[in-house]
Protein backbone atom coordinates (compact mmCIF):
# COMPACT_ATOMS: atom_id res chain seq x y z
CA UNK A 1 0.00 0.00 0.00
CA UNK A 2 1.31 3.46 -0.90
CA UNK A 3 1.16 6.24 1.67
CA UNK A 4 -0.53 9.45 0.53
CA UNK A 5 0.45 12.76 2.15
CA UNK A 6 -2.55 15.04 2.66
CA UNK A 7 -2.17 18.84 2.79
CA UNK A 8 -2.30 20.25 6.32
CA UNK A 9 -5.45 22.01 7.51
CA UNK A 10 -4.49 25.55 8.55
CA UNK A 11 -5.43 26.39 12.14
CA UNK A 12 -5.80 30.08 11.28
CA UNK A 13 -8.47 29.40 8.67
CA UNK A 14 -11.44 31.68 8.15
CA UNK A 15 -14.73 30.72 9.75
CA UNK A 16 -16.11 29.47 6.48
CA UNK A 17 -16.51 26.62 4.05
CA UNK A 18 -13.73 26.46 1.46
CA UNK A 19 -13.51 24.42 -1.74
CA UNK A 20 -10.04 23.87 -3.24
CA UNK A 21 -8.45 21.88 -6.05
CA UNK A 22 -5.85 19.42 -4.72
CA UNK A 23 -3.32 16.96 -6.09
CA UNK A 24 -4.04 13.69 -4.29
CA UNK A 25 -1.46 11.02 -5.16
CA UNK A 26 -1.10 12.38 -8.68
CA UNK A 27 -4.85 12.63 -9.23
CA UNK A 28 -6.87 15.85 -9.33
CA UNK A 29 -9.39 15.97 -6.50
CA UNK A 30 -11.43 18.64 -4.74
CA UNK A 31 -11.52 19.19 -1.00
CA UNK A 32 -14.25 20.89 1.00
CA UNK A 33 -13.08 22.20 4.37
CA UNK A 34 -15.57 23.34 7.02
CA UNK A 35 -14.13 25.56 9.76
CA UNK A 36 -16.80 26.46 12.32
CA UNK A 37 -14.62 28.03 15.00
CA UNK A 38 -11.49 27.86 17.12
CA UNK A 39 -13.05 25.40 19.58
CA UNK A 40 -13.75 22.89 16.79
CA UNK A 41 -11.30 21.13 14.51
CA UNK A 42 -11.73 21.80 10.79
CA UNK A 43 -13.36 18.97 8.83
CA UNK A 44 -12.46 18.01 5.28
CA UNK A 45 -14.16 15.79 2.67
CA UNK A 46 -12.79 14.78 -0.72
CA UNK A 47 -14.59 14.64 -4.06
CA UNK A 48 -13.61 13.39 -7.53
CA UNK A 49 -15.14 16.35 -9.38
CA UNK A 50 -15.89 20.01 -8.80
CA UNK A 51 -19.68 19.76 -9.20
CA UNK A 52 -20.04 17.27 -6.33
CA UNK A 53 -17.66 19.27 -4.16
CA UNK A 54 -19.52 22.51 -4.87
CA UNK A 55 -22.90 20.96 -4.00
CA UNK A 56 -21.55 19.60 -0.71
CA UNK A 57 -19.84 22.92 0.10
CA UNK A 58 -23.05 24.86 -0.54
CA UNK A 59 -25.00 22.46 1.68
CA UNK A 60 -22.47 22.77 4.52
CA UNK A 61 -22.32 26.58 4.25
CA UNK A 62 -26.11 26.80 4.28
CA UNK A 63 -26.49 24.46 7.26
CA UNK A 64 -23.85 26.23 9.37
CA UNK A 65 -24.65 29.80 8.27
CA UNK A 66 -21.08 30.27 7.00
CA UNK A 67 -19.70 31.99 3.91
CA UNK A 68 -18.48 29.82 1.04
CA UNK A 69 -15.10 30.50 -0.59
CA UNK A 70 -14.52 28.75 -3.91
CA UNK A 71 -10.76 28.91 -4.32
CA UNK A 72 -10.95 26.92 -7.57
CA UNK A 73 -12.20 30.05 -9.34
CA UNK A 74 -8.96 31.91 -8.55
CA UNK A 75 -6.95 29.21 -10.29
CA UNK A 76 -8.93 29.53 -13.53
CA UNK A 77 -8.24 33.25 -14.03
CA UNK A 78 -5.42 33.71 -16.57
CA UNK A 79 -2.59 35.73 -15.17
Amino acid sequence: MTAVDLPDLPRRAWLAVTIERQDLAGTEAYSVTVNEGMARSPRRRWFPDRALALCHAADMADAAGLPLFDRTLCEEVPG
